[in-house]
């Protein structure tokens, strides 16, 4: 199999005039975010974003062009750049690790689908280490493996945590999955709420604990206890969760190097944890959009009043928190929003709609698209001139 990764050059005469709030340009009136301080704890309140990047006019040359990479993708679910500029994927539709030198050409691949060994039943997230290894988790098998830059599986296990009591009168809950792990090997973990289907004491009322386990996961402490993932629906109705259709919030989340973040949606707010501890908070001073539904099928308890606040999260390499806002909308494009880790810095970027970030490193963005026909592709953009958000 011949697959590139190709690298997207944006023009230096396009970016000069967009730097990404780098450490050595001036703040833009109004960008100054309010800093508290509570419990240990630092938010940081962001009441407006000024700082903006389109890189639509940039020059780039798209993934796999002419070539059987066009092909290959396939349900992307993460990326993450490796520290000599490569980069791996986890290419879902074929239970693989993909695994890019600098040059874009493929060194290797790890995994295939299956429930054996170095096999992945359901590649789910993917989470880059300090030491260049990368994390992949895979529920559907219940294992969590790690695997060397070189594509080399290092060690994997299996995944059995606690289970957590949860009223199953109100919802469809699953096995816990794994947020992310940290240095030292301890497990982070939240219950998988797949539905729920009584909304009638309130929006999204199902929550449940956000656990750091250790690493044989004898023992646990509970750090948080967070909404779900949920949808409103009857659970004998034939048609689609009532959610699916009306935007219900949804629990979005990201792990990468030492850093785990997380949205429940309901509010402009991101928490981080770093090694498995609070961090810092990082919030928007803005409202979530309003949402009145024509009609609530017949059956149905629950409409959601208004849309998720994020959509999608990714923390990248560098520890930045990119998020997608929740309101959907027939514009060719999305308003990616990146704050600097420990978000004292902020700034809008400008994606198509069909893309999705996986991550970032220094200049480099590593992006999935789409094409019209639903196709997926790995792009790698050198953000020439330009400093991300530090």
């Amino acid at each position: 199999m011949n697959l590139w990764l190709t690298r997207v050059v944006a023009r230096p005469a396009l970016l000069a005039g967009l730097v990404l709030g780098g450490c050595g340009s001036p703040d833009p009136v109004g960008s100054r975010p309010t800093v508290t301080d509570s419990a240990g704890i630092t938010t940081v309140t962001h009441h407006s974003i000024d700082d903006s990047l389109d890189p639509a006019d940039a020059e780039r040359t798209v993934l796999g062009a002419g070539t059987a990479a066009a092909e290959a993708f396939y349900r992307v679910r993460a990326g993450v750049l490796l520290g000599d500029s490569g980069a791996v994927v986890a290419n879902a539709g074929t239970g693989e690790l993909l695994f890019f030198g600098a040059d874009g050409a493929l060194r290797t691949s790890f995994g295939r689908e299956g429930q054996g060994p170095e096999e992945f039943s359901n590649l789910f997230q993917l989470q880059g280490m300090p030491d260049g290894s990368v994390v992949a988790s895979d529920p559907g098998n219940r294992r969590l493996s790690w695997i060397d830059a070189g594509g080399r599986l290092l060690v994997s296990r299996t995944i059995t945590f606690e289970p957590e009591d949860v009223d199953l009168t109100r919802a469809i809950v699953g096995p816990g999955y794994t947020f992310g792990v940290t240095t030292a090997g301890d497990v982070v973990t939240v219950p998988w709420a797949r539905a729920t289907y009584s909304g009638s004491e309130g929006a999204l009322p199902l929550k449940g604990e956000l656990r750091r386990y250790v690493p044989d996961l004898s023992d646990h402490v509970v750090l948080d206890s967070v909404l779900l993932r949920t949808w409103f629906e009857q659970p004998r109705s034939n048609g689609p969760p009532i959610g699916n259709v009306l935007g219900s919030p949804v629990l979005v989340h990201s792990a990468n190097r030492e850093w785990i973040a997380y949205s429940e949606g309901t509010h402009h707010r991101i928490d981080v944890l770093e090694e498995g501890a609070r961090a810092y908070v990082i919030e928007e001073s803005r409202g979530r959009t309003p949402f009145e539904p024509d009609s609530v099928p017949a059956g149905y308890h629950h409409a959601v009043d208004s849309l998720p606040s994020y959509s999608d999260l990714i923390v990248d390499s560098d520890g930045r928190i990119w998020v997608r806002g929740g309101t959907p909308d027939a514009s060719p494009t999305a308003e990616w929003r990146v704050f600097s880790e420990r978000g004292s810095r902020a700034q809008r970027v400008t994606l198509p709609a069909s893309s999705r970030v996986l991550d970032a490193s220094a200049g480099d963005l590593l992006v999935l698209e789409r094409s019209d026909l639903d196709v997926e592709r790995v792009v790698l953009y050198s953000l020439v001139a330009a400093d991300l958000p530090r």
